[in-house]
């Protein structure tokens, strides 16, 4: 936010504070200036007298916290002026740049505005290629230490400071980043051309405008949001204040405030019971936060108006209503967040930590991205199939199909790449037949299911294959199945089998070829595999297969060494295989 204001002569600083505090900031948190000295005055301890002439800001300083951006030339306290509010002002100049500076404490996400007033002096004019703005640069650690995290600006060209004395004001706000610690504000001169004239700066300004926020206690008489009583008397305001709520009293209430009324993120108090939020959607520009142990319903539908966290921090968090907006969401946290609804939020969805749970079908909204960069992505049991435009899953993170699947797209191009990097997440969470590896010989982690059945794994296909039915080139289908289910209709049948008859003993194959313990080639263990699901399917009944399939199998396991016996299509379900160890022999030597 930018704002440039222009006042002419001297005035008092009580005027000058008033106009910045009691109008720009009146719903402020800390209505406090946070920085020393912000008038450049003397008279204070440890402040210089400049009554006598320019008193520069030298290694000796700094004094009450100001600093030279170009020591030390740069910064100078000066009566040389008339000031905009008591005697003294700050001076800079030098080339190609200089300023004047202090490092103050912050605390990460709170809004912070920086403001400062500045004069074009007709006594030491500026040649007009300079620039002047008022900046704050955020670091990671204290005193300006660390890395930094960005930078807000508000520049203001020479032309507009040519008025001959007439103070203009600038004023940037931003909100500190994550891992903020302290803030940089400056007053900077840029004179790239080493012209002459000085900028002179007064009444500088930072201050904390986070709005306050009410919080929930249930006081009031009913269970509507738009009760005062509930928020102690005071309603949280839109669009500044976030919807804070603690204590065990009237945990199921209202939203009835207008439809996508916007308020600045939602947050349950460590104190907070299991609250179920209902009624009218809620325009979302924060974060949703469970500091509580308890675990948190949200029944109202959430309109994105920013990137967007759901922070189980303490505890569960249950967003059930659909989320919308063409923004992103990223879980935080050790606990689990729940999506329980049909979501169209287009950003696409990163998973940081703990759990996130997708409990109904579409609530990976459709053709979008996922990344899992560490912990688990769940598909709740019985939801059905997701269809997304890219995943990445880091080492360590896992995507739990449970019982279900994914249609993932790939663009023109990218199918060898797409393949391997989804073949490597299968390979990784196979480990053995465990299906839960999160990492392995493979790049990043796993896709698997935590579902424990020996005759089930989960099995990929690529539609270039042509072996899929319906499975469009350009798409890849992942689905938990039964092994031995080439063609992942849910059944194993002689359309199976032909498919591993015709890559039996070769390398280089995978899961829609015969390969299912994904070890590259199609070995006696894949037949192993296949034979003994044979005739099943996914919904439990037996699938009735012409006898010519057993005898075209008999005939081929007996031709291959395996000497099985291989049931009649009335007793489907027993088969006894002997001399695997033969197979694995003959299939290595044929390779």
């Amino acid at each position: 936010m930018r704002n440039i204001r222009k006042y002419r002569g001297r005035s008092a600083l009580a005027a000058c504070t008033a106009g910045i505090v009691g109008a720009a900031f009146a719903s402020s948190v800390h209505a406090q200036n946070l920085l020393l000295d912000p008038g450049f005055e003397g008279g204070i301890a440890g402040a210089p007298d400049a009554s006598a002439g320019d008193v520069p800001l030298s290694a000796a300083g700094p004094w009450l916290g100001w600093n030279n951006w170009v020591p030390p030339y740069s910064g100078f306290y000066t009566t040389s002026v008339p000031a905009h509010g008591g005697t003294q002002v700050g001076k800079t100049f030098s080339g190609p740049n200089g300023g004047i500076y202090q490092f103050v404490p912050v605390t990460a996400g709170d809004t912070y505005t920086a403001a400062a007033w500045f004069v074009n002096s007709s006594s030491d004019a500026l040649n007009g290629a300079e620039t002047d703005d008022v900046r704050m640069i955020f670091f990671s650690g204290p005193n300006g230490t660390g890395s930094g995290l960005g930078t807000d600006v508000s520049l203001v060209p020479v032309s507009d400071l040519t008025s001959p004395d007439t103070w203009t004001q600038l004023n940037i706000s931003a909100v500190a980043p994550a891992g903020a610690e302290s803030v940089q504000w400056m007053a900077f001169f840029n004179n790239p051309g080493y012209g002459g004239g000085s900028l002179f700066v007064d009444d500088a300004s930072l201050i904390d405008t986070t709005p306050t926020n009410p919080v929930w206690n249930g006081g009031g008489a009913d269970n509507n949001w738009m009760t005062a009583g509930n928020w102690g008397g005071t309603l949280p305001a839109s669009p500044g204040s976030a919807l804070v709520f603690d204590g065990s009293t009237r945990l199921t209430n209202n939203n009835n405030f207008a439809a996508n009324t916007v308020f600045s993120g939602i947050q349950f108090n460590a104190t907070a019971g299991a609250f179920i939020l209902g009624g009218n959607a809620v325009g979302l520009a924060g974060d949703v936060v469970n500091n509580s142990s308890s675990a948190q319903t949200v029944n109202t539908a959430l309109s994105l108006q920013q990137n967007t966290h759901f922070n189980a921090a303490s505890g569960d968090l249950n967003l059930a209503g659909a989320i919308s907006g063409g923004f992103s969401v990223t879980t935080l946290g050790n606990h689990t967040v729940t999506l329980g609804s049909a979501n169209s939020y287009s950003g696409g969805t990163t998973v940081t930590a703990g759990t996130l749970v997708i409990a109904a079908h579409g609530a990976l909204p459709a053709a979008s991205n996922v990344s899992i960069t560490a912990g688990t992505l769940q598909l709740a049991a019985n939801t059905g199939s997701e269809t997304l435009s890219g995943i990445s899953v880091a080492s360590g993170g896992f995507l739990d199909l449970t019982n279900n699947h994914i249609f993932l797209s790939y663009a023109d191009g990218t199918q060898a790449a797409t393949d391997a990097t989804v073949r490597g997440y299968l390979k990784n969470a196979y480990d053995g037949g465990a299906w839960i590896g999160t990492s392995g010989t493979a790049a990043g982690g796993g896709i698997g299911t935590s579902l424990s059945n020996p005759h089930y794994g989960v099995g990929y296909a690529d539609g270039a294959d042509g072996i899929v039915v319906g499975l469009s080139s350009g798409q890849i289908e992942i689905k938990y199945t039964l092994y031995g289910d080439a063609d992942l209709d849910g059944s194993v049948t002689g359309s199976d089998f032909t498919a591993l008859v015709g890559n039996l003993g070769k390398s280089g194959r995978v899961w829609d070829q015969g390969d299912f313990d994904y070890d590259g080639s199609v070995t006696g263990s894949d037949f192993t595999a296949l034979v003994g699901n044979l005739g099943k399917s996914a919904s439990g009944a037996d699938v009735v297969l012409p006898a010519a399939d057993y005898a075209a199998i008999d005939a081929f396991a007996a031709a291959n060494g395996l000497m099985a016996d291989v049931p009649e299509p009335a007793s489907v379900g027993l088969i006894v295989l002997a001399c695997l160890g033969s197979l694995g022999r003959r299939t290595r030597r044929s390779q």
